[in-house]
């Protein structure tokens, strides 16, 4: 297992280079980010000494290992936009979309699973019927118009939850959780969804197995056949798509963090991508690249846990 997670973190060095490699270029092809600072009238002397303090009049593969050189260093550059440390931006923003992350795994975990297996247990019934068309109205719905739902119930007709802005769980969990649950219900609506309709068909697939029929014909009660057999060999692909949904969580939240005002990364992304501020465009890139690399070799080595007879060589 050691010589397994050891290989996967190697294998993550050149799928980070590669992802830097196409972020540098793309965002340098996208405009000139001196004219996107200083403004299109200002006069092309002032330009060109400013491209030049910034490095940006040489090619861009001179330009590319230089910035390379210096991540890896841990330094990331500084931000076009308010001269800030990219790395101490990233760091403010990265525990809000952390947190963020959590509390809609939980929801994601805590409606999807249990719905999926309801389903599956009570196959062509009422109940799966209607399992079913929730799951495919979540997974439809877009995020925007469920966050302005949720706000107009919540926040504006019964005054419970804040329409928008954070607060550190660390500091207020009471508010923090609230500043927290209409984002995440938002994202974890979706994510629930699709987390109930992978579980229902891989508990369906599983309740085929002759080891279930075994263990009903020895009598076994359904509650310990659940527990024992059906929720564990079946969580294998759940656990799969759940690694990818937090992995893409990381920086799909854009529209819900701006809706709720977050300061996340994923807000942070997108108002350095409308100031050309490529440092921290290329700087929040790879660390959510990161993100969702770390997230998936989570799952992988979660996999052995579900299933004793992987073993990883």
């Amino acid at each position: 297992m050691k010589q397994y997670i050891l290989r996967r973190l190697l294998s993550i060095i050149p799928v980070l280079l590669l992802v830097s490699m196409i972020s540098f270029s793309l965002v340098l092809l996208t405009g000139d980010p001196v004219k996107a600072i200083l403004g299109s009238e200002t006069d092309l002397e002032t330009i060109e000494r400013t491209r030049q303090q910034l490095g940006l009049d040489q090619p861009i593969h001179i330009q590319y290992l230089k910035w390379l050189g210096r991540v890896l260093q841990g330094d990331l550059g500084y931000s076009f936009q308010n001269k800030q440390p990219v790395m101490e931006a990233i760091l403010q923003r990265f525990p809000v979309t952390v947190w963020l992350n959590v509390v809609t795994l939980a929801i994601t975990i805590i409606i999807g699973i249990p719905a999926g297996l309801i389903s599956a247990l009570k196959r062509n019934s009422p109940v799966d019927f209607l399992t079913s068309v929730i799951s495919l109205i979540g997974v439809t719905m877009p995020n925007f118009f469920l966050a302005i739902i949720l706000i107009y119930i919540f926040s504006i007709g019964l005054n419970w939850l804040p329409p928008s802005g954070y607060v550190d769980p660390l500091q207020d969990p009471i508010a923090g959780f609230k500043s927290l649950l209409m984002p995440a219900i938002t994202l974890g609506t979706a994510e629930a969804a699709s987390i109930a309709r992978m579980t229902r068909s891989s508990a369906q697939q599983v309740l085929a197995k002759p080891y279930i029929t075994t263990a009903k014909a020895k009598g076994l009660p359904q509650k310990l056949i659940i527990t024992r057999h059906l929720i564990k060999n079946s969580m294998i692909p759940v656990t799969t798509m759940l690694g990818m949904l937090i992995g893409i969580s990381f920086g799909g939240a854009v529209v819900t963090e701006t809706i709720f005002s977050l300061p996340g990364l994923g807000r942070l992304v997108v108002n350095s991508i409308l100031a050309r501020d490529f440092p921290m465009v290329q700087g929040t890139i790879i660390v959510l690249s990161l993100a969702f690399l770390l997230s998936n070799l989570i799952v992988d080595i979660l996999y052995a846990y579900l299933d004793p007879r992987i073993r990883y060589h």
